[in-house]
């Protein structure tokens, strides 16, 4: 059996690199079992995003999810970021200018 990776190499100590890690581009179109730990992924980000919705209501993560959408990245402008918020993110939505419709 081998760890089975999407995209980015995996690095581990010496003493826990059994099985081989293998690192896929695409994973998810060459492995069934990185597609379907996608997939879980997702439905558990967006369920804990739901659920932190109601404790930051202004960021109204049930309804995009912490996804980069227009309105978040609003938000977070003129908002302090939460501890959900990732550093990078935070900088990005910051710089991103709104496109005017």
């Amino acid at each position: 059996q081998n760890i089975l990776v999407d995209a980015m190499p995996l690095t581990l100590p010496v003493a826990m690199a059994h099985p081989p890690i293998v690192s896929f581009i695409k994973g998810e179109d060459n492995s069934r079992s990185i597609a379907a730990a996608s997939i879980i992924a997702k439905v558990t980000r967006d369920r804990l995003m739901t659920n932190l919705s109601s404790s930051f209501p202004r960021y109204n993560f049930a309804g995009h999810k912490a996804y980069a959408t227009p309105s978040h990245c609003a938000t977070v402008r003129t908002h302090p970021a939460t501890f959900i918020h990732r550093s990078l993110f935070t900088q990005t939505a910051r710089t991103i200018k709104e496109k005017k419709l």
